[in-house]
């Protein structure tokens, strides 16, 4: 990635390989933090469930892959210990209301 703009869900990189949906929430976590080395996204049900409200979590009404998940990720990183902890977890947007 070479730039990104969250209120225009757009990202500009270089290379063959297409950024994925997520490229935004990669760089709300790089954005308010210039320590951070990398971002680790996995996706595994029981590591999830076991974190889920138990780590700095995202709002389940925020849809993934948006503008709006970068700016809860920021969010998490003013009001939460997610800087310390150095984890998040996307809440389910399946069960909001």
């Amino acid at each position: 990635m070479v730039a990104y703009d969250f209120e225009n869900n757009w990202v500009q990189y270089e290379g063959s390989a297409s950024p994925s949906s997520e490229s935004l929430t990669h760089a709300a976590v790089y954005e308010p933090d210039q320590n951070v080395g990398a971002v680790i996204h996995g996706h595994d049900s029981a590591l999830w469930t076991a974190l889920l409200d138990k780590a700095p979590t995202t709002s389940a009404s925020v849809e993934y892959g948006t503008p709006e998940i970068a700016y809860e990720i920021m969010r998490l990183f003013k009001n939460t210990d997610m800087r310390r902890r150095r984890i998040l977890v996307m809440g389910d947007i399946k069960t909001a209301s």
